[in-house]
């Protein structure tokens, strides 16, 4: 670099213009113009920031869900919660939870109990009389989906939810929900505690007979996927037994008596909790320093400046967060013969959404150095 060039840049969000959106999404104006050699690299130090958004906030704060109160189609509703935005524990998001989904269920014989199991990390969403299936992203996305939503119908009692298909703004990364694996929320689980009830009731019949046993499963509602599937084993039954499901419990064809015919309780079991919510890991992005493509993003952005990597000692919420590290291979490319002087700043996380600061500011330095 030339000998009266700038070499170091400290950029306060405290500083940023006045038509900045926020401290965490702003325009910096240097106090004079510099021009940063053909070859130029770039490196960010000196981070420093308070953690002050929540673990729910506007990017994570909606549940979408199928709810159904009966075996037919016509008994199924979709559902859309939103959550108040605060920081939540594993036992006050079970309890938000079960409170809000009582509070909107579809039919007054539906029941929620909502519990948070420390020991797996996990919440458990119980229901009687009913079934609910909680919708990922992917599932969100697709077109037949949306129209259930957005369409008046009797889905929605003739009142449309309005999502963005792309970015619903879903619980679903705090409830390690993306449709693959033990992260899955649903298919719904059963549990067979509690009262043993007989029904004369059978629309439909569920049983097969293999290996001296009948298998009683529960059939598949494949318009809205809100069962298990079809050949799913609930229980076994002496053979011999036949049993049916109408929506609500497990029943012995033929209204005889039978000792044991559960009631079986629906739970559905979110991954493992993230109470982080959507705002690590953090990253510091700028669109018009990073014009090379240098670097690419976990979504393939071309923007990102550097990861931010937290002292061992931050404590989380309400705690500064301070990366001092420097990697000598750590940079992004920015010469090109470029005049400076508004430089635009992003705080941002993995799905490339500004994190909210609340008013808090956040400090770093960047140092030029030439490429040789």
């Amino acid at each position: 670099m030339e000998a009266h060039s700038v070499r170091k840049i400290v950029v306060d969000s405290r500083f940023r213009r006045p038509e900045s959106r926020s401290t965490s999404d702003f325009k910096f104006e240097l106090s004079r113009a510099i021009t940063l050699p053909r070859r130029c690299a770039g490196f960010i130090t000196d981070i420093h920031l308070t953690h002050s958004w929540t673990n729910i906030d506007q990017h994570n704060r909606f549940l979408y869900y199928f709810e159904a109160f009966g075996p037919s189609v016509a008994d199924t509703r979709v559902k859309r919660l939103e959550l108040p935005l605060q920081n939540y524990t594993g036992t006050s998001l079970a309890a938000m939870l079960q409170t809000l989904l009582h509070a909107q269920r579809s039919d007054p014989g539906l029941g929620y109990i909502v519990t948070y199991d420390a020991a797996s990390g996990t919440i458990q969403i119980g229901i009687t009389g009913g079934q609910i299936r909680v919708l990922t992203d992917a599932e969100l996305a697709t077109q037949e989906t949306h129209e259930k939503f957005r369409l008046p119908s009797v889905l929605n009692d003739n009142t449309p939810i309005q999502y963005d298909r792309l970015s619903p703004k879903t619980l679903n990364h705090v409830l390690s929900n993306d449709g693959r694996g033990s992260a899955y929320v649903g298919p719904t689980e059963y549990d067979f505690s509690g009262t043993w009830i007989i029904s004369a009731t059978d629309t439909a019949e569920i049983t097969a007979t293999t290996g001296g046993y009948d298998v009683v499963r529960q059939p598949a509602n494949t318009s809205l996927g809100l069962f298990t599937q079809a050949g799913t084993v609930l229980t076994r039954v002496s053979n011999g037994s036949t049993f049916t499901w109408n929506g609500t419990e497990l029943v012995l064809s033929g209204g005889a008596a039978w000792q044991g015919t559960p009631t079986p309780t629906p739970v559905v079991r979110s991954g493992f909790l993230n109470l982080h919510g959507r705002g690590e890991p953090l990253y510091l992005a700028s669109p018009n320093l990073t014009s090379f493509g240098t670097s690419l993003g976990p979504r393939g952005e071309q923007t990102f400046l550097r990861k931010i990597n937290p002292d061992p000692s931050y404590g989380g919420f309400g705690h500064v967060i301070v990366d001092v590290l420097q990697n000598e291979q750590d940079y992004f490319v920015c010469g090109g013969s470029n005049i400076i002087k508004t430089l635009e700043i992003q705080l941002v996380n993995s799905y490339g959404e500004v994190v909210p600061l609340n008013g808090t500011n956040i400090s770093f330095s960047i140092v030029f150095q030439d490429l040789a």
